[in-house]
C-alpha cells in the first residue's frame, strides 16, 4: 500500500521525501517498480490462464462446485492441472462451492433482517460490459441491469443447460474466449472479451449468436476489419476509424489495474489531435489471431509503434447493417505473445 501510495503521486511529491514520511526505503520503492514492469514468467502465466479457466467453470456451475469438482470439470475438457493447485488459486481469490439449501415450506416473509446474496453477476462483468446477441441480422444490446432483472423475472430455459470454454487467447492483462453455451433446445456460440482489472478478471464485453456456424468468410471480414483499423492509425485517419469500429462501442485499456474507456467520438477527437503533431503512426504489425462464427466474431493483434513500443489490441467484431464493426476494443502495451 505505501509503494502505490508513492507511485500514485510521484508527480506531485519528491520520490525520496515520501519515502522518509512513510518509512520506506527508496531503493525497495524503486525495486517494487521494477518487480511490476517486469515480464511474467511460464509459471506465472500458466497460473493466470488456469485462473481464467477456474472462474469460468465455478460460474458455470451458479458457484456450487469447490475444488475438487473444479478439477474433474477441467480435466474433463482436457486442460492440465492438478488438484492442489486448483485448490490454491480458488483460496487465494476466495472462490468456494455453495451447498444448496435444503427445500422447506414456508410463507413469503418480505420483512426478514437476513443478508441478501452476493451479486455473482455484477462480479463477473464489469459494470460498462454491454452483450450484443445477433438474430436474423438484427443487432439486440443487453445491459448489465437488464442482464440482473432477466437473471431475478425469467424461468430458465427447459431441458439441458451447460457452458464450456472451447477456445482461448490469453496475455497478461486481456483475454479472449470462444463459450459453447447450450441453454434448452438452442446452442449459442458466446465470444467473450476480458481484462485483468485489479487481482481478477472481468468481462468488458460479449457477443452471442445461436447456430453460428464456422464460416470462411467471416473470418476474411474480421480481418478486413483489422487492416481498416490499421489504415487508420498509420494515416490518423478519422473515416477509417468510423469505418472499423461501431458507434456504439468502447475503446479500452487497463493501467495500473484499471479499466479506461472511450467512445469512438472521443477517439477521433484523439486522431484529430495527433494530425497537428504527426502525419501518422507507422506501426508494424507483428501477430494476428482470428476467430470467427457465423456473423460474429473476435480478433487479436499485435504491432510496433514508431517509437519501438509494442501493443496489443483485441476486439469483438459483429456484423452490422452497416458492415462488420469491432463493438468492443481493449488495447494493452505488451509484446506478442509467441505460439
Amino acid at each position: 500500500m505505501k509503494h502505490a501510495c508513492i507511485a500514485a503521486h510521484r508527480d506531485s511529491f519528491p520520490v525520496t521525501l515520501m519515502c522518509e514520511v512513510l518509512a520506506v526505503s527508496p531503493s525497495g520503492f524503486y525495486a517494487a517498480e521494477q518487480r511490476k514492469r517486469r515480464p511474467l514468467g511460464p509459471r506465472a502465466q500458466a497460473n493466470l490462464r488456469l485462473q481464467l479457466q477456474i472462474r469460468a467453470a465455478h460460474l458455470a456451475s451458479g458457484q456450487r462446485y469447490g475444488a475438487p469438482k473444479i478439477h474433474s470439470e477441467l480435466r474433463a475438457q482436457g486442460i492440465a492441472c492438478g488438484r492442489h493447485r486448483v485448490a490454491r488459486l480458488m483460496r487465494a481469490h476466495e472462490w468456494r462451492g455453495r451447498c444448496r439449501r435444503r427445500f422447506r415450506v414456508t410463507t413469503t416473509q418480505s420483512t426478514h433482517r437476513e443478508p441478501v446474496a452476493p451479486n455473482v453477476l455484477a462480479r463477473a462483468f464489469q459494470p460498462s460490459a454491454i452483450m450484443y446477441c445477433t438474430r436474423d441480422g438484427a443487432i439486440r444490446a443487453t445491459y448489465q441491469a437488464q442482464w440482473k432483472t432477466r437473471m431475478r423475472t425469467e424461468t430458465p430455459a427447459a431441458g439441458p443447460n451447460s457452458t464450456k470454454i472451447d477456445w482461448l487467447d490469453q496475455g497478461a492483462d486481456t483475454a479472449l474466449a470462444r463459450v459453447a453455451a447450450v441453454r434448452g433446445d438452442k446452442t449459442f456460440t458466446d465470444y467473450l472479451l476480458l481484462a485483468r482489472i485489479g487481482d481478477s478478471w472481468r468481462v468488458i464485453g460479449k457477443l452471442c449468436q445461436a447456430d453460428a456456424r464456422d464460416i470462411p468468410a467471416s473470418r476474411a471480414a474480421v480481418s478486413a476489419v483489422i487492416d481498416t483499423k490499421l489504415a487508420s492509425d498509420r494515416a490518423w485517419d478519422t473515416d477509417l476509424l468510423a469505418a472499423s469500429i461501431d458507434q456504439r462501442a468502447l475503446v479500452m485499456t487497463v493501467e495500473d489495474g484499471e479499466l479506461v474507456a472511450a467512445t469512438l467520438a472521443e477517439w477521433q477527437a484523439r486522431y484529430v489531435d495527433r494530425r497537428t503533431t504527426s502525419p501518422g503512426n507507422a506501426v508494424i504489425e507483428t501477430s494476428r489471431v482470428i476467430d470467427a462464427r457465423g456473423d460474429i466474431g473476435v480478433a487479436h493483434w499485435s504491432f510496433r509503434a514508431r517509437d519501438g513500443s509494442e501493443w496489443t489490441d483485441r476486439a469483438l467484431v459483429t456484423r452490422t447493417p452497416a458492415g462488420w464493426r469491432m463493438m468492443a476494443l481493449v488495447f494493452v502495451k505488451e509484446p506478442a505473445v509467441v505460439r
